[in-house]
């Protein structure tokens, strides 16, 4: 069901109706009555601790969106990279603290209310606890608890490994305890979110071995290549830049068979690049099972370039694999385009357009007008009118010069932005770019 309350757009699953019910039976109620009494309590509880960060998001100018899920609940903005570290610790607070204001007035009425109706009394008990426990967990340092998250932003997105370390620990170590003293929602909760953190860890690490193994290889710290073997792995790199994979795939088999050395066996080195090649190739051609190979045998052998290794997970259908594996090679500060460019296509296949413009934004030097522009159209149709105004934008800017000499072309553009989103008159008007083209007046009219 969707609501709207003080202007934020709320969406209740039936997950939550599910788990709210499954919480009320915990507690002891058997009562028709009581049930409903506890469902309301856990959506009073997690739609002001919501609304904390809601709130939170609005102060700094920024709108969200709210939903109330299985075992809690979530604030989305639609906004993510203006956000500066300072700001995105304090909303990540504002849930908790918005919980620990409600388990305050709670325990107020208990105090200096007379209250007289033992259902009532206990209604404004179970308020207090559930928004006390609510908070209190909700701080621990574990991802993707508001805790984790303080977390992340306070160590900084360079220092991401650190904070799937401390969430696995932590994680582990509450899990345990909550199965010692027979709190089994805690074991669930901190158990999953620990293993989450080690998959991540796992993968993460992986991927900045990988790409200092790579830095090492461009270092030539390792043993060199012996020339023939060389100039066949660059023949074979080259054939795959110009759109021939089979010519790629001959060559690289013919260094596995050491053909440029006379038929002797390759040196290790050459292993891992030649079945990196044949992984590339292979997909080019659509040959799945093929690639799928070659990503099994090199990563039996090195730390697979986790661009190939997550193409041939999209190539499987697993998405959420792939996603885990770029969203590791971004934090361990891979740039490429085979990185972003996927990721980008699976958060917005995810319906996370904001996400998907934002990471766009952030790897724009690496993505071609063209490109910009079709990524703009798809984000526009997801509604994030926000992010496909500074697409726009970004695409103005880079084409500007180009399009002085065609105030059409400029028109047409700043009318997309508009429609988009984009409302800064003063901004566009002192754009020098955009002097003399008076058509502008019918899109974006003079600041006055």
């Amino acid at each position: 069901m969707h609501v709207r309350f003080l202007g934020f757009d709320i969406e209740i699953t039936m997950g939550f109706w599910l788990t709210a019910v499954m919480f009320s039976l915990m507690g002891g109620s058997q009562s028709p009555i009581s049930i409903v009494l506890w469902a309301l309590i856990l959506l009073v509880s997690i739609l002001i601790h919501e609304l904390g960060h809601a709130l939170a998001f609005r102060a700094f100018g920024i709108r969200s969106a709210i939903r109330l899920h299985f075992l809690g609940g979530a604030t989305f903005p639609s906004v993510v990279l203006p956000m500066t570290r300072v700001k995105n610790v304090i909303v990540s607070l504002a849930g908790p603290i918005a919980g620990f204001t409600l388990a305050g007035v709670a325990y107020a009425i208990a105090k200096f209310v007379p209250v007289q109706n033992p259902g009532m009394v206990q209604l404004v008990s179970n308020l207090y606890w559930v928004n006390l426990f609510w908070s209190v967990m909700n701080l621990a340092p574990v991802l993707p608890l508001d805790g984790g998250h303080v977390v992340e932003h306070a160590l900084g997105p360079k220092r991401y490994r650190i904070t799937l370390i401390i969430s696995a620990l932590v994680g582990t170590a509450i899990a345990i305890w909550s199965a010692v003293i027979g709190q089994f929602f805690g074991v669930y909760i901190f158990g999953s979110a620990a293993v989450q953190a080690f998959i991540a860890l796992r993968e993460t690490s992986a991927a900045v071995r990988a790409s200092r193994e790579t830095a090492e290889a461009a270092r030539g710290t390792t043993e060199p290549l012996q020339p023939a073997t060389a100039r066949a792995l660059a023949d074979a790199r080259r054939a795959l830049e110009d759109d021939d994979p089979t010519k790629a795939i001959e060559i690289a088999r013919g260094v596995l068979e050491g053909r440029e050395i006379g038929g002797a066996r390759p040196q290790a080195r050459a292993i891992p690049e030649v079945l990196t090649i044949l992984g590339w190739a292979h997909l080019a051609r659509g040959e799945t099972v093929q690639a799928t190979e070659a990503v099994s045998r090199l990563t039996r052998i090195a730390h697979g370039d986790p661009a190939l290794v997550a193409a041939v997970a999209l190539a499987r259908g697993d998405e959420d694999a792939a996603r885990r594996l770029l969203e590791a090679a971004r934090a361990a500060g891979d740039d490429r385009k085979e990185v972003f460019g996927p990721l980008i296509q699976i958060l917005l296949r995810k319906g996370e357009g904001a996400r998907a413009a934002a990471l766009a934004l952030d790897t724009a030097d690496g993505i071609s007008t063209e490109d910009m522009r079709i990524l703009a159209s798809m984000i526009a149709a997801s509604n994030e009118h926000h992010w496909t105004g500074r697409i726009y934008e970004t695409v103005f800017k880079r084409d500007r010069n180009a399009d002085a000499a065609d105030p059409s072309k400029a028109v047409d553009m700043m009318r997309r932005a508009v429609q988009a989103g984009v409302t800064d008159s003063p901004r566009v008007w002192a754009d020098e770019a955009l002097v003399g083209i008076d058509e502008l007046e019918h899109v974006l009219p003079r600041p006055t």
